[in-house]
């Protein structure tokens, strides 16, 4: 589990995000109420739609109050067009 990012959502819950891997296009995540007892992990699967893309590493999770919406940023290595496979 690397670069973990935690948010408390307004409920009390706390929310986890962290990098599984520099190889895989997957963010996982896992909540707990108390810090100390965690769900099961879950893998969020990102950039699918990018068949290029290399990996997905250090999320942040951030709770906007005023929309009550979770949003996760993270970086995507995505080679330039000149590079990736199929481009002469």
């Amino acid at each position: 589990m690397r670069d973990p990012s935690i948010c408390q959502s307004p409920d009390g819950t706390f929310h986890m995000v962290w990098t599984s891997s520099w190889t895989d296009r997957i963010i996982g995540y896992a909540s707990s109420r108390d810090l100390v007892h965690w769900s099961e992990q879950q893998a969020i699967p990102v950039m699918m739609h990018e068949p290029d893309a290399h990996n997905c590493w250090a999320p942040e999770l951030f709770y906007d109050e005023p929309s009550q919406t979770y949003y996760i940023f993270w970086a995507t290595t995505i080679p330039r067009p000149s590079q990736r496979s199929g481009y002469q």
